[in-house]
């Protein structure tokens, strides 16, 4: 039901998620499951991997979405950190 299944539409998510700097799938894969994922990154800024936090939609309400952004992002950056220094 909430599957974005437009071309058009699927493009201005992509834009977002660029802008943002992060992805959130709101219910999309599967109705009551909300995720956030944030790019890991090597020594030349490419993304080489992601993190992802899902959870049930009523522990993870708009509200919580920066505060676990901000986890992710900081631990992506530990780990961005620790692929630079291989």
């Amino acid at each position: 039901e909430r599957t974005i299944t437009s071309r058009d539409r699927l493009l201005q998510e992509l834009e977002a998620t660029r802008e943002r700097g992060y992805a959130i799938d709101d219910e999309e894969l599967e109705a009551g499951i909300r995720a956030v994922s944030v790019p890991v990154r090597d020594i030349d800024g490419k993304v080489v991997a992601a993190l992802s936090m899902p959870g049930p939609s009523h522990r993870m309400p708009p509200e919580r979405i920066p505060e676990i952004t901000q986890a992710l992002l900081e631990a992506a950056g530990a780990i961005s950190a620790y692929l630079v220094a291989l």
